[in-house]
This record gives C-alpha cells, sequence and structure tokens, in this order.
C-alpha cells in the first residue's frame, strides 16, 4: 500500500540520518483517511514512528509504540513479530543508556529469547544472545 511505502522510506530516511525526509514521509501518511488503513498501514506508521521517536531521543514516544506492538502482535499470536519487537525495544532502552534500561533490555531480550527457542530459530537465538553478552556485566 502507499502507507506501508512513505513508511518504509520513512525508516529508511530515519536510519540514513534525514529526519526532515522521514517526518514529511510520516506527515504525508497523516494524511490518509483512517478508515482506509488496514492492520499492516497501522503497524507501519508505529514502527516508522517508534524508530523515529528513539533516534531524536523522544524516548517515551519509541517506548510507547513498541510496547503497543509488543502487545498486539503477543495478542493476534504472531510470534516472530512478537519476538522481533521485543528486541527492537530492549535495543531503545540500551541505546538510552540509563543504568535502569539496561535490566528493562535484558528482560525484554529474555523475552525474545525464548520465543525463538520456542520457534527453533537458531540464528536468531545467537543474535539475541550477543545483544545480552554486551548489556550483561
Amino acid at each position: 500500500s502507499k502507507v506501508s511505502g512513505l513508511c518504509f522510506l520513512a525508516i529508511s530516511n530515519t536510519f540514513q540520518g534525514k529526519f526532515q525526509e522521514a517526518h514529511q514521509s510520516l506527515e504525508a501518511v497523516k494524511s490518509v483517511k483512517d478508515d482506509s488503513l488496514s492492520f499492516w498501514d497501522h503497524v507501519s506508521i508505529s514502527k516508522a514512528t517508534a524508530n523515529l521517536a528513539a533516534v531524536e531521543g523522544r524516548w517515551e514516544e519509541s517506548f510507547e509504540k513498541l510496547e503497543e506492538l509488543t502487545v498486539t502482535y503477543a495478542q493476534k499470536g504472531y510470534r516472530w513479530a512478537h519476538a522481533h519487537t521485543l528486541c527492537d525495544w530492549g535495543d531503545v532502552f540500551v541505546s538510552r543508556g540509563e543504568t535502569s534500561d539496561f535490566e528493562s533490555a535484558r528482560g525484554l531480550y529474555n523475552q525474545a529469547l525464548e520465543i525463538y527457542k520456542d520457534l527453533e530459530a537458531t540464528w536468531y537465538q545467537e543474535q539475541v544472545g550477543k545483544r545480552l553478552s554486551r548489556i550483561t556485566p
């Protein structure tokens, strides 16, 4: 959809440090009528918003969007997306870097690790293990 494309563009621009362009893409999404948005459009908007908010230091907004996504994926049984979003959320805590954030990140990474174990996703288990080892004293 047009919305998903704009959201992916916003995420790409965010990771390239093109924040003004990312904001423009998200503003363009707001012009789409809400009743025409699909479930996946809403997910894309939340992901793009969470990423941009995190790199701009708007931590609470990023945490809120990531929590919403995590809850949604868990309720729908989308375990892969649930685990991936738990890792993203943990990464944002690590990026913020406050003392208590590392414990929060550890908890989120451990939840993701359990899901990946259930899914027998060994490569992803290894990636989460690397994240855990970087923040474990």
